[in-house]
């Protein structure tokens, strides 16, 4: 009678490992122990396409959508749409403004000569002639750069869909979009809407048909700090462009003047703080220079304002500034757009552009102190109109890479050190962009760890650099180039923040301060403590930087 081999025996293929590790690999055990790896394994990478899909679509409401029976269905509020075409995010926008506007009305501006139609149905039809222009292609996805009345109808809609899917779409917004006379006005609207649902403010539109008071756009509240604001935004219109807007200086004068558009959004009934954005509507310049020359003028003209503007005849309050410049309308049919924004406190002094401050601390504490502001001139740079509906990079879900993906906690064959090819699971992964090389450490099925290098393609670089903490499939932050004592702060701070007070008073330990900081709390320490550190770091890189320039 043979005798069964236990769990804990030596393994009889003679490996020398117990029969649990070796041949029992199918025990209860270890398809447990294997089990909670994969789980482990599935859950990062659920983490890393989570933190992507947050760059990718902002802080609103994530995109739902799926697919099945041949079609693609996307949740827009508590309404359901489908269709066989949509393979890309942009797909689906580009036909989202048939479910918006009026069909008949739609039907009675493309009749009409292109010249003459609503800017809307000129952009759609710009648009539609820009994708032909690049073939009808296999069926696949194809990247096609956006002209700027692609942009301007793309904007729009991903606008509006933001408004319907986190607040409302008002079908008095719709009407006023569809009217000429009012049409610039709304469409700036939707932006700074997008714009604030993209950074995380949750919006309550005001029912502007009530006379009884004058009303801002929207109040506005960040989902992190609680705190409420009132929105207004303006639009400084010309004549002949989007609707019929007073002429207000050409674009060509370089006189951009907005005194009006800010005493009017000073002038509404406000019981929170305040957000004004205005947009200047010129061309951009084309000189390449981040600074348009115009901003300039604008800038001198808030702060001279500071000092001499009235409102019904009292001094003006205190606001948040955001100037903008969305210029695709001016020339649809160019590629080489740029848009502008800057954020400047009107009557708040240390929220200034280009402000200096006395030491790292008064820094700090500005930047907290306002840090819903920051976070927002943040967004409205960063987050982009996503193409993926689930948070994928592009280049990955349109399978513009024809080489298998590098995932953390995934197996390939890779050299070993005798020379022959063996299975090996990736644990970590570095890319070296100037050698355009990815650096990846492998744990290898005979227990070994190895390091294999392999090259990186254009299109990966490209993919890698829109996602560089998350590339590999699981959350593994890049280090970062730290540019200014606030930087250094915050990576310090990073660190301070989970460390107990005891460790951190052990580092602070020959600080001069030390007493002092005994008696602090954790939170007030870790402030200090990340203080301490970058003040130092800043004065040795500076020292270092000084030396290397003599050299």
């Amino acid at each position: 009678m043979k005798k069964k081999v236990g769990r804990n025996d030596p393994c009889p293929c003679g490996s020398g490992k117990k029969f649990k590790y070796c041949h029992g690999a199918g025990s209860p055990f270890l398809r447990k122990k294997a089990m909670k790896a994969e789980i482990e394994k599935m859950s990062q990478q659920a983490e890393a396409l989570e933190q992507q899909r947050g760059q990718q679509q902002g802080q609103g409401k994530r995109i739902v959508s799926t697919e099945g029976a041949g079609h693609r269905f996307v949740a827009v509020g508590s309404e359901l749409m489908a269709s066989s075409n949509w393979k890309s995010f942009h797909d689906f926008l580009y036909e989202y403004p048939r479910f918006v506007f009026d069909e008949d009305w739609a039907k009675s501006e493309l009749a009409k000569p292109i010249d003459a139609r609503h800017p809307i149905l000129q952009w759609y039809e710009m648009t539609l002639k820009h994708h032909k222009s690049y073939g009808e292609g296999d069926g696949s996805v194809q990247p096609v750069p956006m002209i700027g009345a692609n942009a301007a109808y793309m904007h729009l809609s991903y606008n509006l869909y933001l408004l319907a899917h986190n607040v409302e779409l008002q079908r008095r917004l719709v009407n006023r979009l569809m009217n000429m006379d009012q049409f610039h006005g709304a469409y700036y609207e939707t932006s700074v809407f997008g714009a604030l649902i993209k950074a995380g403010f949750s919006i309550e539109l005001e029912d502007e048909s009530d006379g009884s008071s004058s009303h801002c756009e929207c109040v506005a509240t960040y989902k992190l700090s609680g705190e409420k604001y009132t929105v207004e935004a303006k639009a400084r219109g010309v004549e002949g462009l989007l609707g019929k807007g007073p002429h207000q200086g050409s674009p060509a004068d370089g006189e951009v003047k907005i005194f009006n558009k800010l005493r009017d959004a000073l002038g509404k009934e406000s019981d929170y703080n305040r957000i004004v954005f205005i947009d200047t509507n010129v061309p951009h310049t084309k000189d390449g220079l981040d600074w348009e020359p115009w901003m300039e003028k604008v800038l001198a003209d808030l702060r001279n304002f500071e000092g001499t503007m009235l409102v019904w005849g009292e001094e003006a309050p205190p606001a948040y500034v955001f100037i903008t410049n969305y210029p695709y309308h001016h020339e649809p049919d160019r590629d080489d757009y740029r848009i502008a924004m800057m954020a400047e406190g009107f009557k708040i002094p240390d929220f200034k552009v280009g402000g200096t401050f006395y030491n790292l601390r008064d820094a700090v504490i500005a930047r907290d102190k306002h840090k819903d502001m920051y976070d927002l001139a943040e967004s409205m740079v960063n987050v982009e109109i996503p193409s993926t509906f689930d948070g994928e990079l592009p280049e990955f879900a349109f399978k513009m890479i024809d080489v298998p993906r590098l995932i953390i906690g995934r197996k390939y064959l890779v050299p070993n050190p005798d020379g022959e090819e063996e299975p090996g699971e990736l644990e970590s992964a570095a890319v070296l962009e100037n050698e355009k090389m990815v650096y990846g450490t492998y744990h290898l099925e005979s227990g070994r760890r190895i390091i294999c290098s392999c090259p990186i393609s254009d299109v990966e670089l490209e993919a890698y650099r829109k996602a560089p903490d998350t590339f590999f499939g699981a959350v593994h932050p890049v280090t970062k180039k730290s540019e200014s004592p606030v930087d250094l702060y915050d990576f310090f701070h990073s660190t301070a923040k989970d460390m107990t007070k005891e460790k951190m008073l052990d580092h602070l330990a020959k600080h001069p301060r030390i007493e002092e900081f005994q008696s602090m709390g954790q939170q007030s320490l870790a402030f200090e403590y990340a203080l301490v550190y970058a003040e130092s770091a800043w004065i040795q890189s500076r020292k270092s930087l000084a030396a290397r320039k003599m050299q």
